[in-house]
């Protein structure tokens, strides 16, 4: 069963400086990692079914080697 079909697409919006808030890239990190695990699938395959624009997978992937390193 696709998650997606319970849960909206993520499309996170910049703060007015540009940025995008911690809670909002720890939310991203925590979402794909569960998609990932539940679904056996690669990074970019749960990053393409559950975000919808924004972050872009560059960015995540920062954002999920970051979180890495920090445990």
């Amino acid at each position: 069963m696709d998650m997606n079909m319970h849960m909206e697409m993520i499309n996170l919006v910049k703060s007015l400086n540009g940025t995008y808030k911690k809670a909002d890239k720890d939310m991203v990190v925590k979402v794909l990692n569960e998609y990932k695990e539940k679904n056996n699938c690669s990074y970019k395959h749960a990053y393409e079914k559950t975000v919808e624009g924004n972050p872009s997978y560059s960015t995540y992937s920062a954002w999920r080697r970051k979180a890495i390193s920090s445990l």
